[in-house]
């Protein structure tokens, strides 16, 4: 059995675990972590409390996938949607999955970035907000208080991410701090 390949997260997904849970010998001489499989804690992976089930999501849907490099075991990590085929680049280094998972937004809801970061006591109540103003699968942008936190998923019924807002260094001295 050929792994699937690039384009289908949820693909990757059912693969991973005939891997992981391998009966034949030839899947069981597989590392698992060395096969693309969506992100433990991400929307349709492992462990993920706001699982959607099987059917497939009325939008599209950002999710990451990963897996470790062969040999070296470092995470790679891959943006993707849900809904359609669309798979970003691989990533690696420093903030790979912090970066996967603001590509997987960039497709699935594209204007996402505009969105105005708000505190994180207001998080939850602004979900309804974006919802109503970008549709379903748009995250919550939040006021992170500089570099290195990661975004993640509210405990939610829908799977939406709440991305943190990390401001960067302005170009010329005196400008403004422009997010992401």
């Amino acid at each position: 059995m050929n792994q699937p390949r690039h384009g289908n997260a949820r693909l990757r997904q059912s693969y991973y675990w005939r891997v992981r849970n391998a009966r034949l010998p030839m899947l069981a001489r597989i590392n698992a972590e060395e096969v693309w499989h969506i992100a433990p804690g991400h929307p349709g992976g492992a462990w993920a409390s706001v699982d959607h089930g099987p059917g497939r999501p009325e939008y599209h849907l950002p999710t990451v996938l990963t897996r470790a490099e062969p040999g070296s075991g470092r995470s790679v990590y891959c943006a993707a949607c849900l809904r359609c085929s669309w798979e970003g680049e691989e990533l690696s280094g420093r903030d790979a999955e912090g970066r996967a998972v603001e590509g997987a937004h960039d497709h699935a809801c594209p204007p996402w970035r505009t969105l105005r970061p708000v505190p994180l006591a207001e998080a939850g109540g602004s979900r309804a907000v974006v919802v109503a103003q970008m549709g379903p699968g748009a995250p919550v942008v939040v006021q992170g208080p500089g570099r290195g936190v990661r975004h993640w998923l509210p405990c939610s019924r829908l799977p939406v991410y709440c991305i943190a807002a990390r401001p960067r260094r302005a170009a010329a001295r005196g400008g403004q701090n422009p997010l992401f």
